[in-house]
């Protein structure tokens, strides 16, 4: 049961860092400059069927700026990912290969491809001839793994089929030690970021739309009794256990009350569901946790009748409509919890995100965290695990890091019993979720920190031109001198 308490008066602190404090550094330059990039270079980026999965926009974050530097560039994707930005979308058309296609039948005529960056987990790294969406007989002259885990160690089969590739791209350096421990020869892993389109998540040009498929507010998020001072949290992730939104959920309950002006935002779908947009299912799962859990009491306590009279409460559910919504029951004495399972088109993320007052996610284990970057590109304060991929752009000057209570066990079919991914404190939780919450000034001062970090570090222009170009010219000077090994591999350098 829920207590009725009155919001907190005194001010909150959580060591927040004055602006002196250092900014995050640059990434670390080449010892030598890099030779001229070779332009004739042919490519193929194969990222298979990722679409408008993280992995399918991270590829398209790559790509559509390398496309300008490198004209025999081509990419291998069932479907590009649908609502991008018109000219991105143009782009990604004529890269697209398919058979019979112009773009395919030239880079089909230079075989071997100098360059093949397979975008996949390493299971699904390439075996030539490659029979896929298109065919190619030769192996490539240079194979390159880009791939990420999140949890602590890499499984065997990663392993062994990471030495059929040149070299592995790691997007942090969590994910760059995991394949150094298991074995990987350090002149084979290199760290290349995850690049964001900083133009397209941008507060100072995103303007606060409804979203589709339905205009249910004008501030975007359905938030039943939404007013000008109403303080949003806003998680993105889909639906499974790795992203934590059973603590963030047992958090949010148990340090806000039914009174309070807040409200928890979730854009979810559920992971492996054959309906994974069913907001209704989505609800009924997380209704079952809060009463198992005992985190509600739905009888005639006071807290109910709090509840039913508050404003904030949307209507109750039709019960013979299985996907309406079921956070609407009246006797339900809880803060507002708004599940959005709506699919928002790519260039209507930021409208999302701007739609909010905060980010928080305090997942088990992220190989980067693209939601979170996205979130700080827009200026707002994240509250993120402090374990794996987020350590690399997440600090106490750029956000609020969540301390972790050591390592459990991961679950789920995709991961082994030895592998394990953290443990977020679900104190500490409550305690930043009511600091950012209360000190407002500060943490929006802590957003416009962490877009400053993420334009100058993570923009994919940035990314293009001070990592990924260098390294492709560095490999092509390789190609150009040295003669093709008898296997046709090329150790890298």
């Amino acid at each position: 049961m829920i207590s009725k308490r009155k919001p907190p008066t005194r001010r909150i602190d959580i060591n927040i860092p004055t602006s002196t404090s250092p900014p995050l550094s640059p990434p670390s330059p080449l010892s030598l400059p890099p030779p001229p990039l070779n332009t004739s270079l042919s490519l193929v980026w194969d990222f298979g069927a990722a679409g408008c999965t993280g992995w399918g926009i991270e590829a398209m974050n790559f790509v559509i700026p390398l496309a300008s530097r490198l004209p025999n560039i081509g990419v291998i994707v069932g479907d590009p990912c649908p609502g991008s930005p018109k000219d991105d979308e143009m782009v990604m058309t004529g890269l697209q290969l398919r058979r019979n296609s112009p773009t395919y039948e030239i880079l089909a005529s230079r075989e071997p491809i100098d360059i093949w960056i397979s975008h996949k987990p390493p299971t699904r790294f390439p075996r030539f001839p490659y029979r896929g969406l298109v065919t190619f007989e030769q192996r490539p002259r240079y194979v390159i793994g880009r791939s990420m885990l999140e949890v602590d160690s890499l499984p065997p089969e990663w392993v062994a089929r990471s030495e059929e590739v040149d070299e592995i791209w790691a997007p942090t350096t969590f994910v760059e030690r995991l394949f150094l421990q298991a074995g990987v020869p350090p002149e084979k892993v290199h760290l290349v970021p995850e690049p964001i389109d900083t133009a397209l998540f941008d507060p100072a040009v995103t303007k606060v739309e409804p979203l589709p498929p339905c205009p249910v507010t004008p501030l975007a998020l359905p938030i039943p009794g939404r007013t000008a001072d109403t303080f949003v949290f806003l998680s993105v992730f889909k639906w499974e256990t790795r992203k934590g939104w059973d603590l963030l959920v047992r958090a949010f309950v148990e340090e806000f009350g039914p009174h309070e002006d807040v409200a928890l935002v979730m854009h979810t779908y559920l992971y492996g569901d054959a309906d994974p947009r069913n907001r209704g299912k989505a609800e009924r799962l997380l209704l079952r946790y809060l009463r198992d859990e005992g985190l509600v009491k739905e009888d005639d306590t006071p807290e109910a009748a709090i509840a039913r009279d508050f404003p904030h409460a949307p209507l109750g559910p039709d019960p013979t409509d299985p996907g309406a919504s079921l956070l609407g029951l009246p006797s339900v004495a809880m803060p507002r919890i708004v599940i959005h399972t709506d699919e928002v088109p790519v260039a209507q993320m930021p409208a999302l995100y701007k739609a909010a007052n905060a980010f928080v996610l305090p997942t088990r284990g992220e190989g980067f965290g693209l939601p979170i970057v996205e979130a700080m590109a827009m200026g707002l304060p994240a509250i993120v695990t402090a374990w794996s991929g987020p350590t690399d752009f997440l600090t106490s000057h750029t956000g609020y890091p969540l301390p972790i209570e050591g390592l459990r066990n991961a679950t789920g079919r995709e991961f082994r019993p030895e592998q394990r991914w953290a443990m977020p404190s679900i104190t500490h939780l409550r305690r930043i979720m009511r600091a950012v919450f209360t000190n407002r000034e500060q943490a929006a001062e802590i957003g416009r920190r962490a877009r400053q970090a993420v334009v100058e570090r993570f923009d994919r222009r940035v990314i293009l031109e001070d990592v990924v170009l260098p390294r492709l010219a560095l490999i092509g000077a390789r190609l150009n001198s040295a003669p093709p090994a008898a296997n046709g591999v090329h150790p890298p350098d």
